[in-house]
Order: structure tokens, then C-alpha cells, then sequence
């Protein structure tokens, strides 16, 4: 019988070594069963990363004519942070194809295709309001299109409206509220989705509907059909762990599936309705990863699929998106505009440019080119218009790109007069993990009072960005509130808010020229 010593010492060394021989390699195979460890947590998202790279390049090998799936092509492309777009032919390409098509119809022939266009636009940094000279956006909301299409045509109208802050006329014929209780109104009993009740439930209109609605679910009655469809998504799950869509299990109808689930904050790797035998979703797209790049539709397919790869790839962003904290798949918020169609920075007219003051024109019409301020669709500005509190924090947190953490617990309150039916509701939840607010349910926020400037600079102060002062010389230092004299401080030495002629005017009302200027400066401290 071998002695304990010569066990080890077949383990951990051999015959004769010394003991620092032994002690390399017991370190060495201490490494390995780390790495072997580390593999285990990890292994699934380092492949992810690997096929998905590959899927980027299988894309921007594709043919260049302009199409929906070259649309659908650069959004993914886009939304995976791929480098080298070559996003101005891509627009020249869909300018040309909507002045053709609009010159020869009068309009484009679907609904999806304005919603699909804009969402294009605004996540390769144009602005889908300005198209060479089309107001997507605009056409969208108003057209009968939408209706004629359905339910496809409720959900990426609500998917394009959705993806901006934008403002819509009064004469819209399409908001979000109309778009969410058309969709939910076309819900089964059972949770599913048709496209007619000639096909039956439907996988992917399913899925589609649950990322549309995902951001309204505040709302009681689109709550109600998110959770009702996430359960009959869980029911319907093959023990591949992926979906059969028309009657056939295939990489895009797990791909549309995945998007669902990560808009709505559910990570599928860590929630057991959605693991069969071991597997998870984004194994099985990681799985159908084509040798050559790209994805398969089936798995029985020995060659990758355009459509398949995109759908598949943008799912797989989603995942990472979700799991990072970054803003979602189709929440374009966090694209910084750049461009008009052709690459030339984007050329805004401002039909109210004149009511501004002179030191804040040139900042609002960069802030309104880089979508930091949004102006209304008639063109206007409203420079002297005053700024609520709300409108404040939701514009700061897009500025600073603040979301939430993984997996981090929502808060049950944020004060008295704030609910989750409010429409800055997620923007005040992330400007209090991001520490701009300190929220408490006995004490009221006064979300729609004009913000006040030792407000706003108390707001800023708070965002990490500049080293904390303790005086300043102000002619009003007085008038300052004892709670707002450090952020005063702070952001008048970091030159972000300037005074007039030594004064600050703290109690002065904070105006939409200002915030421009403001926006602007803070892009300088990123």
C-alpha cells in the first residue's frame, strides 16, 4: 500500500524534484483549475463574444444595395458596436430609395417601413426626423399605414416612437398609449400572439409584442399582457432550450424570444423557466453559429442565413446589453446624433433661433444636431420656455448614461407625488442609483415646478464629474440656499454654470437655452 507522502508526490511532483520545482508546479496546477473554474462562470459569454464578432463581419459582407434586411443589417451591426460602419452610403442609399419612392407613390408602402427606416437612422447617429428632407417620425404618427398593418404595424410604430424622446404633434394619429392598447387588445386568453387566426399562436409576433410593450409597463393593462405572454414564452420553450416558429424550431424565433426577455430585465441564463436540461437560449443561438460566420436558421443548415445572423446577433447584443446595464436593444438614447443623410454633421433649422440669446445660439443648434435637446416638430425651440424638475433629471441622466445595474432591486417608492405611471419614472429610478437624487417616500419631489439654477447645479454637482469646491467669489452668495452652496460652488469653478458679472442668480428660473449650453459643456467632461 502506498504511503500518503508517495501519493502526493505522484500529484503534485515527481522523483527526485526539489522544493521549489514542487512548488512551480503545484502553482502551475493551481492556475490551471482556476482557469478551469474561471472557463465555468464564463465559458458560455467568451463564445458568445467569439461567434458574435464573426456575425459582424459575415454582415458587412453582404451586398450593399439598399433593402430591409440591409436596414436590419446595419442596425444590428450598430447596436453590437461594431466598428467601421460605413453608416453615409447606407444613408445615401435610403435617401435615394425614399425620394425615389415617395416622388413615384406619394408614400412608402408599409408602416414598418417608416418605423424600420427611423430606427435604422437613429442608431447609425442620424436623425430620423431629417432624412434628406423626410420627417420619419412625422409621417409615421400620422398614417393610415399603421392601422392597415396591424399588429406588425402597432409594434414598430410603437418601437420607432418609443426609441426617441421625441415630440409628437397634436395632430398624431398614433401615441404610444393608442399603439399599447391596440396591442394588447389583439392578446389571446392563453398569452399569445396571432398574426391571423388562420396561423395560430405565433412565437415571434409573441416575442416582438412583449419588447414593444416592455417600456410601458407601468400601465396596468400592458403589465398584465407582458406577463402573461413571458409565461406562455416559458411554456412553449423546446428542451433544446430554443422555439419552433411555423411549426419549425429555428434560430430566429429564439433569437426574437431572447430580445422579448431582455427588454422586459430578464436575464434567461439565470432564470429556470427559461433553462431545459441545462440549456438556456443563448446556448442555442451560440450553437447555431455558422463555421464560416453568422448563423444558421436551422441546425440542420450547413451554411449561415443573412436574416438568421442579424436577428441573432442583435439578440445576443441585447443580452450583453442587459447584463452590462446598458440601455436597451431599441432604446436609441444612448446613440449620440452626429450626422444628417450624406455624413455632413446634421443641418437643423430652428425657426425660433432668433428669440435665443446671442451666447446660447450657437449651443442649441449643437445640442439639437448631437439630440441632446430635442426641439418640437414644427420646428421650434422655445429657448425662453422654463425647464421642470423632471425634465431636468431625465434629460441629465441621458447625458450621463445612467442605468441601472444588473440584477439591482427596483425601489418600491421614490417619493410621495412620484408613481410608476409617470413618464420619467425610470429616469428619476436611475438618477437615484446614480446618486443625483436621494429619494424618500415621506418628502415630495415637485416633479413638474421649474428647476431653479442653485437646483441645478446642486443636480450636477452630484453627477462625479468635478472636484468639489468650498467658495467661490459671487456678488449673490447670499441668496444661495445653505443646502445648494457647495454644488453652487462646484459647478461655477468647474465653468459649467457662469454667473453675470460676478452674480449667480440662484433662485433664477432654469430655462431650455440653458440647459443647452449646459448640455454641451458637460460633453466636454465625459
Amino acid at each position: 500500500m502506498e504511503k500518503d507522502d508517495d501519493i502526493l508526490g505522484k500529484e503534485f511532483g515527481r522523483k527526485g524534484e526539489g522544493t521549489m520545482e514542487r512548488i512551480c508546479r503545484m502553482r502551475k496546477m493551481a492556475f490551471i483549475l482556476c482557469m478551469i473554474l474561471l472557463w465555468g462562470a464564463f465559458g458560455v459569454q467568451a463564445q458568445e463574444l467569439g461567434v458574435a464578432q464573426k456575425a459582424q463581419s459575415y454582415l458587412m459582407a453582404q451586398e450593399e444595395e439598399y433593402s430591409s434586411n440591409a436596414d436590419w443589417n446595419l442596425f444590428a451591426l450598430a447596436r453590437s458596436g461594431a466598428a467601421d460602419l460605413p453608416a453615409e452610403a447606407h444613408m445615401q442609399r435610403m435617401g435615394t430609395y425614399l425620394q425615389e419612392t415617395i416622388s413615384a407613390r406619394g408614400h412608402l408602402t408599409y408602416a414598418t417601413d417608416y418605423a424600420r427606416m427611423a430606427l435604422v437612422a437613429d442608431a447609425l447617429g442620424y436623425d430620423a426626423r431629417n432624412v434628406t428632407g423626410v420627417d420619419l417620425i412625422g409621417e409615421l404618427c400620422k398614417s393610415d399605414l399603421v392601422e392597415k398593418q396591424g399588429l406588425n404595424g402597432y409594434i414598430y410604430t410603437l418601437l420607432a416612437l418609443d426609441s426617441e424622446d421625441y415630440s409628437l404633434p397634436a395632430d398624431a394619429l398614433w401615441t404610444a398609449d393608442k399603439l399599447v392598447e391596440k396591442i394588447c387588445a389583439l392578446q389571446k386568453e392563453k398569452g399569445y400572439f396571432v398574426f391571423t387566426d388562420n396561423f395560430g399562436a405565433d412565437v415571434d409576433l409573441t416575442a416582438a409584442a412583449v419588447t414593444a410593450l416592455a417600456p410601458h409597463r407601468q400601465q396596468e393593462t400592458a403589465a398584465a399582457a407582458v406577463e402573461k405572454a413571458i409565461n406562455w414564452l416559458a411554456e412553449v420553450q423546446l428542451d433544446t432550450a430554443g422555439y419552433a416558429g411555423m411549426g419549425v424550431e429555428n434560430s430566429m424565433s429564439a433569437a426574437q424570444v431572447l430580445t422579448a426577455l431582455c427588454a422586459v430585465g430578464i436575464d434567461p441564463t439565470q432564470d429556470a423557466r427559461f433553462i431545459k436540461q441545462g440549456r438556456t437560449i443563448v446556448d442555442y443561438l451560440t450553437d447555431s453559429a455558422a463555421p464560416e460566420g453568422g448563423f444558421r436558421y436551422l441546425m440542420t443548415d450547413t451554411e449561415a442565413n443573412e436574416m438568421a445572423t442579424t436577428q441573432v446577433l442583435y439578440a445576443l447584443s441585447a443580452w450583453e446589453r442587459l447584463r452590462g446595464g446598458k440601455a436597451g436593444l431599441f432604446d436609441l438614447r444612448d446613440v449620440q446624433r452626429k450626422y444628417a443623410a450624406g455624413g455632413a454633421p446634421s443641418q437643423v433649422e430652428i425657426t425660433d433661433l432668433e428669440a435665443a440669446s446671442d451666447w446660447a445660439r450657437d449651443a442649441i443648434v449643437q445640442a439639437v444636431q448631437q439630440g441632446i435637446v430635442k426641439g418640437y416638430t414644427d420646428g421650434s425651440f422655445a429657448p425662453q420656455k422654463p425647464i421642470t424638475r423632471a425634465e431636468f433629471l431625465a434629460l441629465l441622466v441621458r447625458i450621463l448614461a445612467y442605468q441601472p445595474e444588473a440584477g439591482q432591486t427596483e425601489p418600491t417608492d421614490l417619493y410621495a407625488d412620484v408613481t410608476k405611471s409617470d413618464w420619467f419614472y425610470e429616469e428619476l429610478k436611475n438618477a437615484a442609483a446614480g446618486g443625483l437624487i436621494t429619494p424618500n417616500t415621506q418628502d415630495t419631489f415637485r416633479p413638474n415646478d421649474p428647476l431653479t439654477r442653485e437646483e441645478m447645479a446642486v443636480f450636477l454637482s452630484r453627477s462625479g464629474l468635478f472636484e468639489t469646491a468650498e467658495s467661490a467669489r459671487l456678488a449673490d452668495d447670499a441668496d444661495i440656499s445653505a443646502w445648494a452652496k457647495t454644488g453652487v460652488y462646484t459647478v461655477y469653478q468647474a465653468g459649467i454654470m457662469q454667473g453675470d458679472g460676478g452674480y449667480f442668480d440662484p433662485q433664477g428660473t432654469v430655462t431650455r437655452e440653458m440647459v443647452a449650453v449646459v448640455g454641451m459643456r458637460l460633453q466636454g467632461q465625459k
